[in-house]
C-alpha cells in the first residue's frame, strides 16, 4: 500500500467527501446537520414536536456544558425569533452566555420555519467558520 492509499483510507470529514450529513435523535427533538464541505457552509435543521411558542436549544457536549445553539421566539424583545449560538460554561444562568456580537451580527441565516401537524421544524445555514464545527 502506498502513503497515499493508507491516508486517503484514513481521512475523515471534508477530507473523505464533500456532503457530511449527520442525523440524530434526542428526547423529543430530531437534528439533522449538514457540513457541505465544497462550499464551507454547515445547515441545520430542528424539529420540534413540543413546540408550545417557547424558545428551546441543543447542546454540543455530554454534560450539557459547551457550545449551543437555542432557539429563541422573541417574545423577551432581548433578541429577534432565531437561532443564536451560546457557550454554556457552567450550570448558573451567568455561565450562559451568547456569543460576542451575535445578536447583532448573528451568523445563523434563517432558511425555513414551519409548524405542521404539531411538529415545528426550523432550518439555519452558516459559513463553516462561523459555526462551532470548523
Amino acid at each position: 500500500a502506498t502513503a497515499t492509499a493508507e491516508a486517503e483510507a484514513e481521512a475523515q470529514g471534508c477530507d473523505k467527501q464533500d456532503l457530511l450529513p449527520t442525523p440524530a435523535v434526542w428526547d423529543d427533538f430530531e437534528v439533522d446537520f449538514f457540513i457541505n464541505c465544497a462550499d464551507d457552509t454547515v445547515s441545520v435543521t430542528i424539529a420540534y414536536p413540543g413546540f408550545d411558542d417557547n424558545w428551546f436549544g441543543i447542546v454540543f457536549a455530554d454534560t450539557m456544558i459547551g457550545d449551543a445553539l437555542v432557539y429563541t421566539t422573541g417574545a423577551d424583545g432581548a433578541n429577534e425569533a432565531g437561532l443564536y449560538p451560546y457557550s454554556i460554561a457552567g450550570r448558573r444562568l451567568a455561565d450562559i452566555q451568547l456569543e460576542l456580537d451575535a445578536a447583532a451580527d448573528n451568523v445563523w441565516t434563517k432558511v425555513g420555519a414551519e409548524d405542521v401537524d404539531g411538529v415545528f421544524t426550523v432550518q439555519y445555514s452558516a459559513q463553516l467558520d462561523d459555526s462551532p464545527f470548523s
